[in-house]
């Protein structure tokens, strides 16, 4: 169990590095949490960047899935992974979309996630889904952003939700689809 801990520990450590160029925020431990994760549903975790931010600098946070059990197909479509922010006064931090660039299908797609297998991205909050990342301003066009423009410390939580196949009759949570969310993340910005 050791070994498969600190294999893991440096698996999620090495990968975070190469997503984000640095070490990750301290969050209170979500590579043990992954390692010793009960039973064998997959786990979410979502991880900032950056504990503390700049006005104006990109709130960005990385999320990992972990599947501690068999090999699982996972079915996901245009909003694989989810994000509910709540604002320094308590508040639900609401999402601005730009409809015009969120158009269109995006059929579900499907992949397998072996034992043991962990997959993850990093997002910019302040802008999601950006139509010219590599552009500035208003011309990198976010398909969506949260607005981290008040000071203060934002609680951040990562939404995880697969589709049942169109097959099942009496799809249940955990079996045919998943429904996860990870612990609270905390962000302050200056």
């Amino acid at each position: 169990m050791n070994q498969r801990r600190s294999a893991l520990g440096w698996l999620t450590a090495a990968l975070w590095m190469m997503a984000c160029g640095g070490e990750p925020a301290q969050t209170g431990g979500s590579r043990a949490r992954f390692a010793t994760a009960a039973g064998s549903q997959p786990t979410l975790e979502v991880i900032p960047v950056r504990d503390t931010v700049g006005r104006g600098e990109p709130v960005r946070v990385a999320y990992l899935l972990y599947n501690p059990g068999d090999e699982r197909e996972m079915r996901y479509g245009e909003r694989m992974v989810g994000f509910t922010v709540t604002s320094p006064d308590g508040k639900p931090l609401p999402q601005h979309t730009n409809p015009a660039l969120m158009e269109g299908e995006f059929p579900p797609a499907r992949t397998k996630l072996p034992r043991n297998g962990l997959v993850g991205g990093v997002v910019d909050l302040t802008c999601g889904a950006p139509v010219h990342p590599e552009a500035a301003g208003e011309a990198r066009a976010c398909g969506w952003r949260y607005d981290f423009s008040t000071p203060g410390r934002y609680r951040l939580v990562a939404h995880y939700y697969t589709l049942s196949r169109p097959d099942v009759a009496n799809p249940r949570a955990g079996v045919n689809f998943l429904d996860l969310k990870s612990d609270t993340a905390v962000v302050v910005v200056k």
